[in-house]
């Protein structure tokens, strides 16, 4: 091979070299704690003019050992079950209010979802967003021991609603779902513990422990608070976990929170160490044992008890609900702390304003007279000259014109600049191999 072929191949290798490490470097950009996402997204999620495409887009782009935000800022639809595949040690926040902006005043923002599961590989929360069901059904959220809080200013749609059994409301599975996330009978710890709380949503249906898994004993302790505004039931013990034992677990209602229905098991027999209830306040409407009254029950081995406060003794329902505990005593309501909501700044959507800069088409020109003054070459003595008229410009928009948020028109990402090399290199260095090979053909005819 000559000396010229042989240079040119190296070239080529070189170009091929360079590529690949724009690739590394792409993948290195990826590791970000704030990821923006929303349905008509193109980009690595950077910005809210660079959102990723999908939800699980977003999590690849997160480094998921910290303690990380995804910012729905537009519609993002969930069309297929959820899982991001795999633990993760940090945690992650779902919110539409980021940095000062409701997303959902400023682009319609909200998470849409079918009737599917969605498995939380580490603690979640979902804060100031809305959550729709777009299916004539809820949708099931497995937590997989790990926390998961529905905090404040979270908005539940969906009329057909009713969060009175699993497949008509948002349905937290506090443990395991069989057939689901990383459950596997027999190697799976039992000993973890469910911590599950809620300030905000309706008709939530809570399986405290998990569901589908049967003949397991579990040695953790379940925390479930509602608080805040938030409305829902619960199931002590899981739904078709027969043969189970339990730990001890606590519900928890304060506030303004209202759960429905306590039932203790639906169609299975099992066993539960402790139940303990503390009413601080908020409304417990009924206590049932069974929710199917099928002759399945679940047995406390260690009793439950209810802990109630002088606020919840007031309702008008408290003698039946106290009667279906073992043991009643009176607690002091702790102080619930005030919750102040996120500033945000008024946001206006940019396709119904001009730009600060440029007054509206249709706007006459500062100078021009109106129809009854005298005609224009009589002009008043007290006229101002165009020079220094104000009314056109810039400063006299109002203040919130700056505020904002080009969404329908962002402007090209930096970043598409950079994603371009790597092609135009690779076809480079393929141009250049095909042309080695040509020279190299011609020289052995």
């Amino acid at each position: 091979m000559n000396r010229k072929l042989f240079s040119v191949l190296v070239v080529a290798v070189m170009l091929m070299q360079l590529l690949c490490g724009f690739s590394a470097v792409s993948a290195a950009d990826a590791d970000k704690t704030v990821v923006f996402v929303k349905d008509d997204g193109t980009g690595d999620g950077s910005s809210p003019e660079n959102a990723a495409p999908t939800l699980m887009d977003a999590y690849n782009y997160l480094d998921l050992s910290k303690d990380c935000t995804v910012v729905i800022c537009g519609p993002c639809t969930l069309w297929e079950a959820f899982d991001y595949g795999a633990p993760y040690e940090g945690s992650v926040t779902i919110t539409s209010v980021y940095n000062g902006i409701d997303w959902r005043a400023a682009n319609d923002a909200v998470l849409q979802v079918m009737y599917i599961n969605i498995v939380w590989r580490g603690d979640t929360t979902l804060s100031y967003m809305d959550l729709e069901c777009i299916s004539d059904k809820g949708v099931h959220i497995d937590c997989q021991f790990n926390d998961f809080t529905i905090d404040y200013g979270v908005n539940i749609i969906g009329d057909h609603l009713s969060g009175l059994t699993d497949s008509s409301s948002i349905f937290v599975v506090g443990g395991y779902q069989s057939g689901k996330g990383e459950y596997v009978a027999g190697e799976s710890p039992l000993d973890r513990d469910v911590n599950l709380k809620f300030y905000s949503g309706y008709n939530i249906l809570v399986n405290i422990w998990s569901r589908g898994v049967s003949n397991e004993t579990y040695t953790g302790k379940a925390t479930v608070l509602f608080s805040g505004t938030s409305e829902g039931s619960v199931f002590v013990a899981g739904l078709k976990t027969s043969g189970c034992t339990f730990g001890d677990t606590d519900l928890i209602i304060e506030d303004e929170a209202l759960v429905y229905n306590i039932y203790g098991t639906a169609s299975v027999d099992a066993n539960e160490k402790s139940f303990d209830c503390y009413w601080y306040g908020g409304e417990l409407l009924t206590c049932i044992d069974s929710y199917r009254n099928d002759g399945k029950f679940i047995t406390f081995l260690e009793g439950r008890k209810l802990y109630a406060s002088d606020a919840a003794k007031q309702g008008a329902v408290y003698d039946e609900i106290s009667a279906w505990f073992d043991t009643v005593e009176s607690v002091t309501a702790p102080e619930v702390p005030e919750h102040t909501p996120p500033v945000t700044e008024a946001v206006t959507p940019p396709t119904t304003e001009p730009p600060a800069t440029e007054p509206p088409a249709t706007e006459p020109p500062a100078t021009e007279p109106p129809a009854t003054e005298p005609p224009a070459t009589e002009p008043p003595a007290t006229e101002p000259a165009p020079a220094t008229d104000p009314v056109a410009g810039p400063d006299t928009e109002p203040a919130d014109v700056q505020t904002t948020v080009p969404v329908d028109e962002p402007k090209a990402p930096a970043e598409n600049d950079g994603n371009m090399l790597p092609i135009i290199i690779g076809v480079a260095a393929a141009v250049i191999v095909i042309v080695a090979v040509v020279i190299l053909v011609k020289k052995k005819k």
